[in-house]
């Protein structure tokens, strides 16, 4: 493969391997050509396009449980981060194409644009700024943790973080991905039942539904969805709750859940509540999604411990 560029060259963090925002250079070169990549393609040409010896090339984190290889961690870590300033977009799921303003950037820095250049574009500040208004009503803790309702609250808060993030990721995809999310978090949640079926409805042919989960094989029991990926200020009304409500009305229905990446002015939660419909926004989506691990994965997990009393009795 030819090689992008020398990674001594790069700026060098841990184990001796390019930082994220070191790696942002290399990746800009291989999205020059303004296709769209997937991000495994891109994980894989960066990474193998540096020059990298072989041991570093693969090297995984020192937790012998994790089998992530740190330079293509560290390569998704800059391409995420890219995303959310704008250098990049995501055309369609885990697929990333580089934008105008990546064009600009990496004419005008070559390769010395690192964390501060991306983290400095309007895009990225105004993610840090939704960031921090939701941090502005939690109480501020001690830099020590010294009891369990300290741990849970910032867990709280940094699944507040990644509900945020969620958000804005679902928000730049295309409405149809919306609607695979919205029927996939309902089957996870159970409501597909061991032997139901679930699926999205054509786009050219849904007549105002865009999921349907049948809870048993023979579909006595079906749960008819509508989704709306709105922009967080375009709120869902009265009106858009009748016409879901006809097109139930239309498959003889009783079941109906309305999914708004958004929220429901009063008046639609007042017609949805005398019609039986079951509303789900946007900040209850989100939740939802982390809960039954849809879009995210586990992180870390803490075991804490405490004294067995009974042990020494």
């Amino acid at each position: 493969m030819t090689l992008l560029v020398d990674y001594h060259k790069l700026k060098l963090g841990k184990y001796d391997i390019p930082t994220w925002d070191g790696l942002c250079y290399p990746i800009l070169l291989y999205l020059r050509d303004e296709q769209v990549h997937s991000g495994l393609e891109i994980k894989h040409a960066v990474a193998d396009g540096i020059g990298l010896a072989n041991n570093l090339r693969h090297l995984t984190y020192d937790n012998s449980k994790q089998t992530t290889k740190v330079i293509e961690d560290r390569i998704g870590w800059a391409y995420s981060e890219m995303f959310l300033a704008g250098i990049l977009k995501r055309p369609e799921r885990s697929h990333y194409q580089i934008t105008s303003l990546g064009l600009r950037l990496l004419k005008q820095y070559k390769i010395k644009i690192d964390r501060h250049i991306v983290h400095q574009q309007s895009a990225y500040r105004q993610h840090n700024q939704e960031l921090l208004a939701q941090k502005q009503s939690a109480q501020h803790h001690n830099t020590s943790i010294d009891n369990i309702a300290d741990i849970n609250q910032m867990v709280q808060e940094l699944n507040k973080q990644v509900a945020s993030e969620l958000l804005n990721l679902i928000l730049s995809n295309d409405p149809s991905f919306f609607e695979g999310l919205v029927v996939e978090l309902l089957s996870k949640m159970g409501y597909k039942g061991k032997n139901g079926s679930s699926y999205v409805t054509p786009a050219s042919n849904d007549a105002g539904i865009d999921g349907v989960i049948n809870q048993d094989p023979l579909g006595t029991r079906t749960i008819y969805l509508q989704a709306k990926r709105y922009a967080k200020d375009n709120t869902v009304g009265r009106p858009e709750i009748q016409r879901f409500h006809g097109a139930l009305d239309e498959k003889s229905a009783d079941k109906g859940v309305f999914i708004t990446t958004s929220d429901f002015s009063q008046g639609a939660q007042n017609t949805a509540a005398k019609l039986g419909i079951i509303l789900v926004n946007g900040r209850m989506l989100t939740d939802l999604m982390i809960k039954y691990a849809v879009g995210v994965r586990v992180k870390n997990q803490f075991v804490i411990y405490d004294i067995d009393q009974d042990y020494f009795e």
